[in-house]
């Protein structure tokens, strides 16, 4: 009796309930087959807001900014503006499409870039010529190939390229920046920015965190095995360094390694303890280490990508099916990692028995519990480097033909060179040689990133704006 008389007392709130949930459906469906547009006409109204420059340098900084890893260099660049005294502003592209962070909106100007590719497309939403675009752009078809790689339909993918170039052109054409820095160069809107950018005579430099932690770099030449210090490996190796620059090196190579620092938080989570039981005793142990392949420059395969960053694979996923053919015939223990947002396209049905399939964990206690560490171009090379692991790179980073790695010149010569590491580990002329190169990356390439830490290295502040300003 008293459930029945609840039950009447609910009926007409419930029935409010399901019709407002009826008109959020409705609400929502509306907005995918509305919002792209009206959203576009935002971002053009935004991009006019903002305006075109005045007498200042205009620098707009293209990428996901808002984030709380980034609050340093809203720090680096405030600076910058500060110390230029007028001759330069900065104004973020900015592709977060939420308001969680409004410390660089309250220094800077800010355009808000929709995140297309998250919007339903349907023929009348904006009238676009995509297969013109596409046959006639290089590098819209990688974009098409990349978008297409991460499960998105070839029409679609072709729209999306579309609109991301002429949302660039519209950027250009009003806001008019006398340079352009963008963050991750391998993501396919970001390779659309590029070669926009550069077709309308507007110098781009790429930014990203550096291969020490505690880093950013930026430069104009690429990222990875395409970035200065990879092209031009001979000419980079033979910088002068002074005595005083190697002590210091040996400084920030003993902090790195004591203190564990990571551009990730590495949890202490007895991942070793963990993996220990299936381990064949007495017998080398290797941990190839997975890139997020499609923010690597991998995707597409292209031959740049041969050339620049992975000369025998694929994909990580591949290179750890070969890895494994090798470990199975040497009877060594193969342990994979994969990139943390690679995790979830992982087929694990696919992975070997004999591989120790290992989805997270500290990678500074992985590192320390191998022999050898294997990666494409992962940063985790430098991670093994400073911890003194012996390294094998299958691609190119920035330690490309430094000395520090052991590095096979064609497929076939993986094997010998894993034997090689395995029996010889890292050398003594590989620490000389990682020595020389923090001192040199520290001198030449890389930027502090002005975090609160107790020693201060690579290039200050002023050295960045020098940089960017070319003084």
């Amino acid at each position: 009796m008293i459930l029945q008389s609840v039950k009447e007392f609910l009926k007409p709130f419930l029935l409010k309930f399901k019709i407002f949930r009826i008109y959020q459906s409705l609400k929502r469906s509306y907005y995918k087959k509305t919002g792209l547009r009206r959203y576009v006409k935002r971002y053009k109204r935004l991009l006019n807001e903002v305006g075109s420059k005045g007498t200042k340098k205009r620098i707009v900084v293209v990428g996901h900014m808002y984030t709380e890893k980034k609050h340093s260099l809203y720090d680096i660049f405030s600076r910058i503006e500060e110390e230029a005294e007028g001759k330069v502003e900065f104004v973020t592209l900015d592709e977060i499409a939420n308001n969680a962070d409004h410390l660089w909106e309250k220094k800077f100007k800010r355009v808000r870039l929709p995140a297309f590719i998250y919007f339903d497309i349907h023929e009348n939403t904006i009238s676009l010529d995509c297969e013109t675009v596409y046959e006639n752009n290089g590098y819209i078809q990688n974009a098409v190939a990349y978008w297409m790689k991460k499960g998105f339909d070839e029409y679609s993918a072709k729209y999306y390229a579309a609109l991301y170039k002429y949302a660039y052109e519209q950027m250009i054409q009003i806001l008019q920046p006398d340079q352009v820095l963008i963050w991750n160069q391998f993501m396919a809107s970001h390779m659309i920015c590029d070669h926009v950018c550069k077709a309308n005579g507007i110098p781009v430099e790429y930014i990203e965190y550096g291969v020490l932690p505690g880093t950013y770099a930026c430069e104009n030449l690429g990222q990875m095995g395409a970035s200065y210090p990879a092209r031009e490996s001979e000419a980079f190796i033979n910088l002068p360094v002074t005595e005083e620059q190697l002590q210091h090196a040996d400084r920030v190579w003993a902090f790195l390694k004591a203190s564990g620092l990571n551009r990730n938080k590495q949890n202490d989570d007895n991942v070793v303890s963990r993996i220990q039981s299936r381990m064949m005793k007495d017998r080398p142990i290797i941990i190839f280490a997975g890139n997020y392949d499609t923010d690597s420059g991998i995707v597409p395969y292209t031959e740049e990508a041969k050339a620049f960053h992975s000369p025998f694979f694929e994909s990580s996923f591949d290179a750890m099916l070969y890895l494994a053919q090798l470990a199975e015939r040497n009877q060594w223990n193969l342990i994979f990692k994969p990139h943390p947002l690679d995790i979830e396209r992982i087929d694990v049905s696919r992975i070997p028995e004999h591989v120790i399939y290992v989805a997270s964990g500290n990678l500074n206690d992985l590192i320390d519990y191998a022999d050898v560490v294997v990666t494409i171009m992962s940063q985790t090379a430098y991670v093994s480097c400073i911890r003194e692991t012996a390294t094998v790179m299958l691609g190119y980073n920035q330690l490309r033909n430094k000395g520090c790695i052991y590095q096979p010149e064609t497929k076939a010569d993986i094997e010998n060179e894993l034997s090689k590491a395995i029996e010889c580990g890292y050398t003594e002329s590989q620490r000389t040689a990682f020595r020389k190169h923090i001192a040199q990356m520290c001198t030449y390439y890389l930027f502090d990133d002005n975090t609160d830490r107790e020693l201060r290295y690579g290039q200050s502040v002023e050295a960045f704006g020098h940089y960017l300003l070319k003084e």
